[in-house]
């Protein structure tokens, strides 16, 4: 369900699996900067499962991936970057609630230590993320808080292979999944701001908000 004032990637239900994606790819170099940030909330009644994630893919605005652990993005053919919010664990995965960068050609389920940070809580309030990437450090961090003030010091962050354009490709779509397995939760988007640099241009873009974005 999408509208201007939210984005619901999955209800309240086992076994769904959901995406929303930006309609107009963003092109991009290897000096190009990002910073996004968002407002999202993940709700439920007792064990919540499974979590949802940001994503930028060199695909389509029709791609989705697996339901329940995958999160709505693994399985997406292509080079993808994502960051997700994970409630739910089986014992085999890093253990959950956690926020983890994937970087493309990562194994879903299990994280090194570098790559993920736990978070609680993750369901029942609202959260803002703000996440930012320089291409000079090829450093991605990820800001996590419960109120809309970014923390000075970022909750995790990573240092990528090389820059966007190499990494995942010149044309990316951005955008959000979520999966529910045998447990459910509702995984919602209530806001949602991009604004690129192509470094060392003077050049930039800003977009903001739901509806403006044209999220399909």
């Amino acid at each position: 369900v999408i509208d201007s004032s939210h984005i619901v990637l999955t209800p309240n239900a086992q076994d769904q699996v959901g995406s929303a994606w930006v309609t107009t790819p963003l092109t991009v170099n290897d000096d190009s900067a990002f910073s996004v940030s968002f407002k999202f909330r993940i709700s439920g009644s007792g064990v919540n499962g499974d979590g949802m994630a940001f994503v930028m893919h060199d695909g389509d605005t029709d791609a989705l991936g697996g339901n329940g652990s995958d999160l709505g993005y693994n399985g997406i053919v292509g080079n993808l970057l994502a960051v997700e919010f994970d409630t739910f664990s089986f014992d085999d995965e890093t253990p959950a609630p956690h926020v983890a960068i994937q970087p493309p050609g990562s194994v879903l389920g299990t994280h090194p230590l570098e790559r993920f940070a736990a978070y609680t809580p993750l369901v029942d309030t609202d959260l803002f993320a703000w996440i930012d990437f320089d291409p000079v450090t090829k450093k991605l961090s990820v800001f996590l808080d419960d109120v809309n003030v970014k923390p000075p010091v970022p909750l995790l962050y990573y240092t990528l292979a090389s820059g966007l354009e190499t990494l995942i490709g010149p044309e990316i779509i951005f955008g959000f999944t979520a999966g529910t397995g045998i447990f459910d939760s509702r995984h919602e988007v209530l806001d949602f701001s991009i604004t690129t640099v192509p470094l060392p241009a003077a050049a930039w873009l800003l977009l903001s908000g739901l509806a403006g974005l044209g999220f399909v």
